[in-house]
């Protein structure tokens, strides 16, 4: 939800001029989800089993395991990359960041519903 709603709201702040107190609120929000997961219960502990390490390592040496983990990394890479240029590009070509906050919460919004 955060991942939505952040940007917008933050666009909203920002075209009213008031940058301090959209930072103090990413900052409130960031400590309260810390607090949050620090809340959990913790997990069982479950030792994984020698086998289950050999699986693993026989999964990870396989060869053709290799292209989709390198394809996996270039698009977290080029996704990264345009999640970083795309509000600049953006402000170049004359949106306000009432704008901006709107585009980044409808990509993130079209991720969301891509990826799942």
């Amino acid at each position: 939800v955060g991942r939505f709603v952040g940007p917008a709201l933050g666009g909203e702040l920002g075209a009213s001029g008031d940058y301090y107190l959209g930072a103090r609120l990413a900052v409130a929000g960031s400590l309260l989800s810390a607090c949050l997961a620090l809340a959990l219960p913790p997990p069982p502990p479950a030792a994984p089993s020698k086998a289950a390490r050999h699986d693993l390592l026989a999964i990870a040496t396989r060869r053709a395991i290799w292209p989709l983990l390198l394809v996996k990394v270039a698009t977290g890479v080029s996704n990264s990359a345009l999640d970083a240029a795309l509000p600049l590009v953006l402000r170049d070509a004359g949106f306000t960041e009432r704008h901006l906050g709107y585009a980044m919460a409808c990509a993130s919004l079209l991720v969301a519903f891509v990826a799942a």
